[in-house]
Parts: C-alpha cells; sequence; structure tokens
C-alpha cells in the first residue's frame, strides 16, 4: 500500500467493487521481435531492433522535452550529481549535445559530443556513471550518422 507519514494508506472500494491491484508497468514493450516506448503523453515510439536502443530513444525524447521547455542545459546542472539515476544522467548528457546541435551547428555538437565522450573515457573515475553517459552520447552520434 502507498505511504504517507509513515502510515500505510489504504483504498476503500465499495461493496460491490472487485478489489483493484495497483502496479506500475514499464514503458518499454515488444510486438513480436520489436521493441517500443510508451511516452507519457500516451505516444508509441517504436519500432527499434532491442530494448536498450528503446531505451535510449525513450531517455532523447526527455531530453528533447526538457531543452524545449526549459530553453537550455543549464538548470540541469544547478545541483551536485549525488543521489541522481543513470537515466537522469542519461539526459543530461543528452541535453549538452542537442543544446549544442540547436544553438550552434551540426558540426560543432558532432564536435562536443566526440569531445565529451574522449574525457570520459580518459577520466572515467571522474565521473558517476560513465557507461552510462558514453551510451547516451554514443546513441547521438549514431542518429547524427557519425
Amino acid at each position: 500500500y502507498p505511504h504517507v507519514g509513515g502510515q500505510a494508506l489504504r483504498f476503500r472500494n465499495r461493496r460491490s467493487d472487485p478489489p483493484v491491484t495497483f502496479f506500475r508497468s514499464s514503458r518499454y514493450f515488444t510486438v513480436g521481435h520489436e521493441w517500443y516506448v510508451t511516452t507519457r503523453e500516451g505516444r508509441n515510439l517504436g519500432p527499434f531492433s532491442t530494448r536498450d536502443e528503446a531505451e535510449l530513444a525513450g531517455v532523447e525524447q526527455v531530453a528533447r522535452h526538457y531543452l524545449v521547455s526549459h530553453g537550455g542545459v543549464a538548470k540541469l546542472y544547478d545541483h551536485d550529481e549525488d543521489g541522481v539515476t543513470e537515466f537522469e544522467l542519461m539526459v543530461r548528457e543528452m541535453l549538452g549535445g542537442l543544446e549544442q546541435r540547436q544553438l550552434r551547428s551540426e558540426n560543432s555538437a558532432f564536435v562536443w559530443t566526440t569531445q565529451r565522450i574522449d574525457e570520459l573515457e580518459r577520466y572515467p573515475d571522474k565521473q558517476t556513471h560513465t557507461a552510462a553517459r558514453l551510451k547516451a552520447l554514443e546513441y547521438l552520434l549514431d542518429q547524427w550518422g557519425g
């Protein structure tokens, strides 16, 4: 049951209502051998060959939404990275490349992204979840044909 103030909440059903089980479903699903991701708005993105590709497309969708709604990356970096999830870090990395592409050019974004990958590979101990960050940036390069 959900908790509020340390107390479990129990939802009451009318006696005529059947008991309800609440659960959180995954945003990723398959149809045949193809993977899809469902956005918060209820749109399905896909098909993708692997779940990994579907997850990265979901990260990109969140990054693009954040870029449009907040106008840039700066607010995301206002706080430190303690307790930040892999997903959030992947969004941050993608945002950097997407912002470069929006503000400067495709070439600038490509250079920025490859330099960021080089930095992460050279100093993996300086960042948390380096593998996830690299995966996000390599996905961007792949999407841009690099």
